[in-house]
């Protein structure tokens, strides 16, 4: 059983609270597998974890792998979105579950290793059938050849891994002797339904043998494992990114090749763009949340995490001695900015990198203004580019400071409280339309305007004059943003995959 200590180093770096959403489920899943075989249920147990891009789904998904692994239990993992290029997903997953039982079927004369390698070899035909059956036609005269005997020359009778492994690459091959022949001679196709009722019968029959064949020495394999917990876990990763035919032929597998005893699916979605992807496949009009249920026996949506506790967390490493804004805490002002322009968590996360890497390098005494540095590092994140007159800026910029006594003395001598507000927009534009001379600065230090955000603005820009020898055409330090904005994204795209600049 894992220890409070070692699942607190699993979870260390959990920004999102999900490892509470680990322990849960855990329990409730293993408690559900125990509580439909005592009731006589048969089958895998399939589990959809929905949530919004950014919300931490892959990193959940590594961290629990970890959990289960280290409390006694098999696990495999399948990234979808990796393996889509493969003509069908049995393949990514019998990979998978091949690779998580490999440290306990070493030694061939093992009962779990005999019985694994009944599986694989069931596994064959299975693959095959689906590689003929996914071509849809038949080759008649490419060189003499059917796509069945095709077939016997790639995977001969190889029953092995590599043999899997052959039969899946059999759909490409099939497709690039159906191209190349189109191209060099006449191709009679001889479709699938021109067979006789006596044949197509035969066919599936031998496929419904098979298919029982192989779920049944799944099981027999893994209730063989003696050295692990079961059920066995299998945890799906980025479906909601794949083709929409990859997608689909996934779910059917998991269904129809892999419903067995002891064995639980965690899927990690973000269902509202997994629902698009299937209606993509099948037209606007089809109801793809309909779909989704029949392969889902439950959904765990994840509690979008509070802002403030992220950001702070993101920020935790960072010299905020270095930033500059018009809330006292730095991390308070980032937030109520991420919110006004309407930010999910992911963007958030690269948004704030891009602010993190120009901190770094930061190495003037005058702190960086985060009311210029935030919206151009948000412009460059949303766009792949930023200059000073690009800049994009939020519908609502308006920061409540609280209230303050009104200048100026009323009757009686009694003062008036009044509402004080900041906007990022105003304090953007007045920045950036003193900054590029000393001589606008002092000016404007110098000035009458009283409002919140002028007096800011005159604040941020003071230091750089005030008591200075300084050259009165030269700007301030804080132009230098844009570009290093520039740098500091360009650095970030290779990890996140950001706009390329224009």
């Amino acid at each position: 059983m894992i220890n409070e200590e070692e699942l607190e180093a699993i979870w260390a770096d959990d920004l999102l609270g999900r490892k509470q959403d680990a322990s849960f489920l855990q329990q409730f899943l293993v408690a559900r597998v125990t509580e439909r075989q005592a009731a006589g249920k048969t089958g895998s147990y399939v589990i959809d974890i929905d949530a919004q891009w950014g919300a931490g789904k892959s990193f959940f998904v590594d961290r629990f792998a970890t959990q289960l692994k280290k409390s006694g239990h098999l696990v495999a993992t399948v990234n979808a979105w990796r393996d889509d290029h493969m003509d069908d997903p049995f393949v990514a997953i019998l990979t998978s579950i091949d690779a998580a039982l490999a440290p306990f079927t070493k030694k061939k004369s093992d009962k779990a290793s005999v019985t694994w390698s009944a599986v694989n070899k069931s596994a064959t035909p299975i693959i095959g059938r689906v590689v003929a059956g996914a071509a849809k036609t038949l080759v008649k005269r490419y060189t003499g050849e059917s796509v069945d005997a095709l077939l016997e020359h790639v995977t001969g009778a190889d029953e092995t891994r590599e043999g899997i492994v052959k039969a899946e690459k059999a759909g490409s091959l099939i497709d690039d002797v159906v191209s190349s022949a189109a191209e060099v001679a006449s191709i009679e196709i001889e479709r699938i339904i021109d067979q006789s009722a006596e044949q197509l019968i035969e066919i599936f029959q031998r496929k419904n043998e098979a298919i029982l064949d192989f779920r049944i020495k799944l099981e027999t394999a893994l209730v063989a494992l003696s050295e692990v917990k079961l059920p066995l876990f299998v945890l799906i990763d980025e479906l909601d990114r794949c083709r929409p035919s990859y997608a689909i032929a996934l779910l059917e597998r998991v269904k129809h090749l892999f419903d067995v005893d002891n064995v639980v699916f965690v899927f990690a979605n973000n269902s509202e763009q997994l629902k698009h992807t299937i209606s993509g496949a099948y037209g606007e009009y089809f109801d793809g949340f309909r779909y989704l249920k029949r392969f889902f026996d439950r959904t765990y949506v994840f509690e979008r995490p509070s802002l403030d506790e992220f950001i702070k967390t993101l920020l935790a490493d960072v010299d905020v001695k270095k930033l500059r804004s018009p809330i006292q805490s730095p991390s308070d002002f980032l937030v109520i900015a991420s919110d006004r322009y309407g930010m999910e968590l992911r963007e958030v996360q690269h948004v704030l990198d891009i602010v993190r890497t120009v901190t770094t390098i930061w190495s003037s005494t005058i702190p960086i203004d985060l009311v210029l540095l935030f919206p151009l590092a948000t412009t460059f994140y949303r766009t792949g580019n930023v200059e000073w007159d690009s800049v994009k800026m939020p519908d609502n910029s308006t920061i409540a400071l609280g209230m303050r006594y009104a200048r100026g003395l009323s009757p009686r001598y009694e003062r008036e409280l009044a509402p004080r507000e900041f906007s990022i927009s105003e304090a953007f534009k007045l920045s950036t339309e003193i900054f590029d001379s000393m001589q606008k600065m002092m000016d404007f230090g110098n000035s009458d305007s009283i409002s919140p955000t002028a007096d800011y603005v005159r604040m941020t820009f003071t230091p750089e004059w005030n008591g200075v020898r300084v050259m009165r055409d030269a700007p301030s330090i804080q132009r230098q943003l844009a570009g290093f904005v520039r740098s500091a994204g360009r650095l970030a795209q290779v990890e996140f995959g950001l706009k390329e600049a224009s």
